[in-house]
């Protein structure tokens, strides 16, 4: 069968982040029992109960006297977190192969199997919040569609790499621009007459945070040289750099306008 057993995998990679608790027999206050954090099985059972329960059984060592156990709280929550991750990718992974979107023996093919990879191998080292983990499944769900072309294909796959170098605050700005570009401009931004063909950075810098919503410029300044250093806005120009060198699809680069069709335009 194709199908990767995703919760004996996530059990091995969750136990390897609690392997420091100890003496998992001892009761915890309340007669709360110890998770066993070695036995994949168990560990996943817990972490398939209820948010609220979870909460309880962190709120316990966070209350107790006991140091190991305190250090594990944060890693109890990377793990549920992690656990609602891979859970999600798996439902919609069957459900995307039942409809025949993907073929159920993808993973025979070294590409698909490759990035399927370095998809679990992202959620496992840096459990993404919603905004990277969606970008990574978008483009990993290209890669592998009946309907994607080999190039799109190929693409996707070279996004992925780009995609899991970039945080949160990075996917923000660059749909930012890319709403701008297409049109999608909100409420906020409208009200401050837009000029498209503005070079200046400045009025950029305020126009991306308007159309973000938070409207503080300068929370888009620090992210600003790393997405220029990746090739995917274009960089500041003049002696004082107060402007942008190329205002065409909103800054975007001819890769970081491709990058946000495949998140952000290109579906299943």
């Amino acid at each position: 069968m194709w199908v990767i057993d995703i919760r004996h995998w996530l059990g091995e990679s969750l136990s390897r982040d609690a392997h420091f608790i100890k003496d998992h027999g001892e009761k915890m206050k309340k007669g709360m029992e110890l998770i066993k954090f070695d036995d994949p099985k168990n560990l996943v059972e817990f972490l398939q109960q209820p948010a609220i329960k979870i909460a309880e059984f962190i709120t316990g060592i966070l209350v107790s006297e006991t140091k190991d156990w305190k250090l594990s709280a944060g890693h109890l929550v990377q793990a549920s977190i992690k656990w609602k991750l891979f859970s999600q990718l798996g439902k919609e992974l069957k459900a995307y192969i039942e409809k025949g979107k993907i073929k159920e023996n993808f993973l025979n093919e070294e590409q698909c199997k490759q990035s399927l990879s370095d998809l679990l191998k992202f959620i496992d080292e840096t459990t993404p919040g919603e905004d990277r983990f969606n970008a990574m499944k978008t483009l990993f769900f290209k890669s592998v569609s009946c309907d994607s072309s080999q190039e799109e294909q190929i693409l996707s796959y070279q996004f992925m790499k780009v995609c899991k170098e970039l945080d949160s605050e990075h996917l923000l700005i660059l749909k930012a621009a890319y709403d701008i570009k297409c049109g999608k401009i909100n409420t906020k931004l409208l009200s401050t007459k837009l000029d498209l063909n503005d070079r200046s950075a400045e009025r950029w810098l305020q126009n991306i945070s308007n159309q973000i919503g938070h409207g503080i410029k300068s929370l888009i300044e620090i992210q600003e040289d790393k997405l220029i250093n990746m090739k995917l806005i274009s960089p500041r120009t003049s002696s004082d750099l107060s402007g942008v060198r190329s205002i065409e699809n909103y800054r975007l680069t001819d890769l970081g306008c491709k990058l946000c069709d495949f998140i952000y335009e290109i579906n299943l």
